[in-house]
């Protein structure tokens, strides 16, 4: 069950960063091929939603990075701790950049409440709007982050190992000692026939 929310809230999560690249785009675009036709004029607006469009792609592509584990890190030290080892060092990555994140989101909440009679210069909306992406980008952040830590115990409880899956599923599956002796079994074989 865990897998199939973790699915639907990566996909979600990912449909929603593409569609805010794909209308800035639009954006930037029109506003290039508007400063270079004589008799077309650029509305103020458009600089202005472009950037805000650019902070709520961040606040979805966040989660992303967690969950593909995309984030610079420091291999070198990483490498040094057998597997038990690692996972421990995740689960306690986890913590600490969980924390980090409940800040945001709590700190990000109050900021977005004061703000809320404040109106942005070109478009005249709210700015409790554009600040809505810090506690957003905390939530997302924190719910991949609960998400991975719960695969890393359940891990540990059982001694299995965390691998990376396929890049079609973009997921984080367990492997069990069965299913890596199956998965070579299959390698040599279509080894063979090759």
């Amino acid at each position: 069950m865990l897998k199939k929310i973790k699915k639907t809230l990566f996909y979600i999560t990912e449909a929603l960063a593409a569609f805010s690249l794909c209308l800035m785009l639009v954006i930037v675009t029109y506003q290039v091929i508007a400063r270079y036709m004589p008799n077309m004029s650029i509305p103020s607006w458009t600089e202005e939603l472009a950037r805000f469009l650019l902070i709520y792609i961040i606040a979805f592509a966040g989660g992303l990075a967690i969950e593909k584990k995309a984030y610079v890190g420091m291999d070198s030290f990483y490498m040094l701790f057998p597997l038990r080892g690692k996972k421990v060092f995740d689960l306690l990555f986890n913590i600490l950049t969980g924390y980090l994140f409940y800040i945001i989101m709590k700190y990000g909440f109050d900021l977005m409440q004061r703000v809320r009679i404040q109106l942005s210069p070109a478009m005249q909306i709210s700015m409790s709007y554009v600040y809505l992406s810090l506690p957003l980008l905390g939530f997302l952040m924190l719910l991949f982050i609960l998400m991975d830590s719960i695969a890393i115990i359940e891990s540990l409880i059982k001694n299995e190992d965390i691998a990376v899956s396929t890049p079609d599923e973009h997921l984080i599956y367990y492997v069990s000692e069965e299913e890596k002796i199956e998965e070579l079994k299959n390698e040599e074989t279509r080894k063979e026939d090759k």
